[in-house]
C-alpha cells in the first residue's frame, strides 16, 4: 500500500516538472499560453494596425476628412469623392498616412484627393492610389521635408503628385493627369514613372535629383530639372511632345536615354555636364547644351530626320565647352537647312569625337564637325557626311574657326556623290595651326569639272605641317602668309 502511494507522488512530481519545462519553452519562444476560459486571445485592430482610422475623423466645409493632430493614420476602406470637397486634408505636422492599398476615388466636381492648405512638415503618405479627382491627385506643394512612396496617381484633372521642398518621392506612378505628372522643389524623385500626362512628366526645381525614372508620351518635356545644380541620372524619356530631358544651368545629366521625342532629345543650360547619354530619333536636335558645358562619351543618332527647314545638331555645345569621346551619326538627313553632326562654339576643346553620315541627301550646308574660333581640335574623325547632298550647298568634313589649333584629325569620304558647290575634307580659317591631319577622297564620284573640292584648307597667317591629303582635285588649298612644314600630297 505504501509502495503505491510513493509511485503516485512520483507521477505527480514528474507531471509538474514537465509542465514547467513546457511553460519555459513557450516563454523563451515569445509565445503566450492560451487565455483562461471565457477570455479572448484575439488582437484588436489597434494591435494589428496602430494608429487612427481616417474614416473616424470629422471633416469641414472643404474636405471629407481633416487630420488635425500629429500621429499615425490609416484607411479602413476606399474614399469616394463628393462635389466641392477634398478627400483628405492634412492640417498638422508629423503625420504618417498608410493608405493600406485602398483608393481615394474622386469625381469631376471634387477637389484634391489629398491636400494641405497651409505649410506643414514631416509628412509621409504611402501605399495606395488616388484617381479621378477634379483638382490634383496629391497636392503637397505646401508639405515640406516629407516622403511619398508606392502611390499610384491616375486620371486627375490637375497635377498628379506635387511634393514640397526637401521631399522624397519613391516608387510612384503618375498617369493621364491633366497637368504635371510628378513635381517637387529641392527634392528627390526616385524610381518613378510618368506616363501620358498633359504637362511635363516629371518637374523637379531648384537643385532637385531625379534618379532611375521613366517618362513616356507626356504633353510637354519628359523630365525637367530647374536651376541650382540639379541631377538627372539613369532616366529615360520617350515619345514626349516637347522634348525628352531638359535641365537648367549648372545641372548634371548622366546615363540617360532620350528617344522619339517631338523636340530635342536633351536640352540643357550653361555650365552643365552631359555624360554617357544617348539621343536617338528625336524630331529636332539630339543633344543641345549651353556655354561652358561638358559633353562626354555621348551618342546622337537619327535626330532631325523628319523635318525640312530647321537647323539640326546631332550634338551642340556652346562657347567654351568641352566635347570628348562622343559620336554623332545619321542626323539631319534630307533636311533643307544647316546640318551639324557636332557643333562646339568658340574657345572650345573638341577631342576624340566621331561624326558619320550626317546630312545625307541634304539641301543645306552640311558640317560633320564644326568648332568656333580660338579652339583646340584634336583626334576627331569625320566620315561620309553630306553624301549625295544637293545643289547650292557646301559640305565640310571638319570646319574650324580662325586662331585654333587643329591636330591629328581625319576626314574621309565626305560629300561623296554630292552635287555641292564646294566640298572640304578639313577647312581651317586664318591664323590656325594645322598639324598632322589627314584627308582622303572627299567628294568622290562628284563631278569634278563643276565643283570645288579640297582635301585640307589652311587660312592665311597660319601653319600647315605634317598633314596628308590625297584623292582630291586640290589636295591643299591655302591663302597668303601660310607657313608650310613637311606635308604630303600628290
Amino acid at each position: 500500500m505504501a509502495k503505491r502511494i510513493v509511485n503516485t507522488n512520483l507521477t505527480v512530481i514528474l507531471a509538474v516538472v514537465v509542465g514547467l519545462m513546457i511553460y519555459g519553452i513557450v516563454a523563451k519562444a515569445g509565445l503566450e499560453p492560451p487565455a483562461p476560459p471565457g477570455e479572448s486571445s484575439m488582437k484588436t485592430l489597434d494591435d494589428i494596425q496602430p494608429g487612427i482610422p481616417i474614416q473616424s475623423l470629422s471633416g469641414n466645409a472643404d474636405s471629407l476628412y481633416v487630420i488635425a493632430e500629429p500621429g499615425s493614420y490609416y484607411l479602413t476602406g476606399n474614399i469616394s469623392g463628393v462635389p466641392g470637397k477634398n478627400g483628405i486634408e492634412i492640417a498638422s505636422d508629423n503625420v504618417s498616412i498608410d493608405l493600406g492599398g485602398f483608393a481615394l476615388i474622386g469625381i469631376a466636381e471634387s477637389m484634391d484627393g489629398i491636400t494641405s492648405g497651409t505649410s506643414h512638415y514631416n509628412i509621409a503618405v504611402a501605399n495606395g492610389s488616388v484617381s479621378g479627382w477634379g483638382g490634383g491627385g496629391l497636392n503637397g506643394a505646401n508639405i515640406e521635408n516629407s516622403q511619398f512612396a508606392d502611390l499610384r496617381i491616375y486620371g486627375n484633372t490637375g497635377a498628379g503628385l506635387i511634393a514640397g521642398k526637401g521631399s522624397m518621392v519613391n516608387r510612384c506612378t503618375a498617369q493621364a493627369n491633366g497637368f504635371v505628372g510628378i513635381g517637387t522643389n529641392s527634392g528627390t524623385v526616385n524610381n518613378c514613372t510618368a506616363y501620358s500626362n498633359s504637362g511635363i512628366g516629371i518637374l523637379a526645381d531648384n537643385g532637385s535629383t531625379v534618379v532611375d525614372c521613366s517618362t513616356r508620351s507626356n504633353g510637354s518635356v519628359g523630365i525637367r530639372v530647374g536651376t541650382g545644380g540639379g541631377t538627372i541620372r539613369g532616366c529615360t524619356a520617350r515619345y514626349n511632345d516637347d522634348g525628352g530631358i531638359s535641365a537648367a544651368s549648372g545641372c548634371a545629366v548622366s546615363d540617360c536615354t532620350a528617344e522619339f521625342n517631338d523636340g530635342d532629345g536633351f536640352n540643357t543650360g550653361e555650365g552643365c555636364t552631359v555624360v554617357r547619354c544617348t539621343a536617338r530619333s528625336n524630331k529636332l536636335s539630339g543633344i543641345y547644351t549651353g556655354d561652358a558645358s561638358i559633353v562626354n562619351n555621348c551618342t546622337a543618332s537619327n535626330n532631325g530626320n523628319s523635318v525640312l527647314y530647321v537647323i539640326i545638331y546631332g550634338i551642340y555645345a556652346g562657347a567654351g565647352s568641352t566635347v570628348t569621346g562622343s559620336t554623332a551619326f545619321n542626323n539631319g538627313n534630307s533636311n533643307r537647312e544647316h546640318i551639324y553632326g557636332i557643333y562646339a562654339g568658340l574657345g572650345s576643346t573638341v577631342t576624340g569625337n566621331t561624326a558619320v553620315n550626317n546630312g545625307d541627301s541634304a539641301r543645306g550646308v552640311v558640317e560633320g564637325i564644326y568648332v568656333g574660333l580660338g579652339s583646340t581640335v584634336t583626334g576627331n574623325t569625320a566620315v561620309g557626311n553630306g553624301v549625295s547632298a544637293w545643289f547650292n550647298t557646301t559640305v565640310y568634313g571638319i570646319h574650324v574657326g580662325g586662331g585654333s589649333t587643329v591636330t591629328g584629325n581625319t576626314a574621309r569620304g565626305n560629300g561623296d556623290s554630292a552635287l555641292s558647290d564646294e566640298i572640304w575634307g578639313i577647312k581651317c580659317n586664318e591664323g590656325s595651326a594645322v598639324i598632322g591631319n589627314a584627308s582622303y577622297y572627299n567628294g568622290k564620284l562628284a563631278d569634278w569639272m563643276d565643283q570645288n573640292i579640297y582635301g585640307i584648307g589652311a587660312g592665311g597667317r597660319g601653319i600647315a605641317d605634317q598633314n596628308t591629303a590625297y584623292g582630291h582635285p586640290t589636295n591643299m588649298k591655302s591663302t597668303g602668309g601660310i607657313v608650310y612644314g613637311t606635308n604630303h600630297w600628290p
